[in-house]
């Protein structure tokens, strides 16, 4: 069975419906990776784009980790001036720049292992995956050591401490935070090892969680953030209260008049 005749951007094939033929013109071509159709190019894109991001939100996993456990060792809490500088001078690069670098020899060693007939992701041909499985699983061993480092020194400098600084309620309050930050670590992915059923199930749900408890620590239980909050509520509070003022000025002098 002869192939079908590979279609340009532009092309000169008859409607069936009309007979009518396309208008001569100028003819562009779309030059198209050789042997792929353009669904096959956008799955590939598709797949690349997944693997930077992946990439990215684990990078910056590894650099919370570390974060965490510089927070922990000094017992310091950085101002937003600092935090600011340290993201501009070192995090930014760091966590969009070194997933880019391993898209990139990915892409540049083998760029037909993007995509595959089931689904747009990296082909497990030729180890190719272990692109985004071995820094994915480095980061998060990484991560849970960091996170052990950090409990303990934790624990250890908080018992040197006068026992009536630390109150029952901060207590759950450490633990909670300690145990979200299992999730925001990334820690469980280390479940994905396990290929057990069971242990898919709950990879899937621990997993799905990590939005949560991001939102919780840094937003809701956030001292600098709940501050924020507190400013922006009363600015509004105010704007609304001088309009009645006004009101109710203009309508003393209306009647005095």
């Amino acid at each position: 069975m002869a192939e079908a005749p590979q279609c340009s951007a532009w092309c000169t094939a008859e409607f069936p419906a009309t007979g009518r033929r396309r208008p001569a013109g100028p003819r562009h071509t779309l030059t198209l990776p050789r042997g792929l159709s353009p669904p096959q190019v956008l799955c590939a894109v598709t797949a690349g784009a997944l693997h930077y991001l992946y990439l990215a939100s684990f990078t910056w996993m590894l650099l919370e980790g570390l974060f965490l456990f510089l927070t922990a060792r000094n017992l310091t809490v950085l101002s937003s001036s600092s935090r600011n500088r340290l993201m501009r001078r070192l995090m930014f690069p760091v966590g969009y720049g070194v997933p880019a670098a391993i898209v990139a020899v990915s892409a540049g060693a083998r760029p037909h292992l993007y995509g595959t007939p089931a689904r747009c992701w990296l082909n497990p041909e030729q180890g190719f995956v272990w692109g985004f499985l071995g820094p994915a699983y480095a980061i998060s061993c990484v991560n849970l050591v960091f996170f052990l480092m950090t409990l303990w020194i934790v624990k250890t400098k908080l018992s040197s401490i006068n026992r009536d600084v630390s109150t029952l309620q901060n207590t759950r309050m450490l633990t909670f935070k300690a145990m979200a930050h299992l999730f925001i670590l990334g820690c469980t992915w280390c479940l994905g090892v396990l290929q057990a059923p069971v242990m898919a199930y709950l990879f899937t749900i621990v997993n799905s969680l990590q939005g949560v408890f991001i939102f919780l620590v840094y937003c809701l239980l956030s001292q600098q953030v709940r501050e924020q909050y507190r400013t922006w509520l009363k600015s509004i509070r105010k704007q609304k209260t001088k309009p009645e003022s006004y009101t109710l000025s203009s309508k003393a002098v209306s009647d005095a008049s």
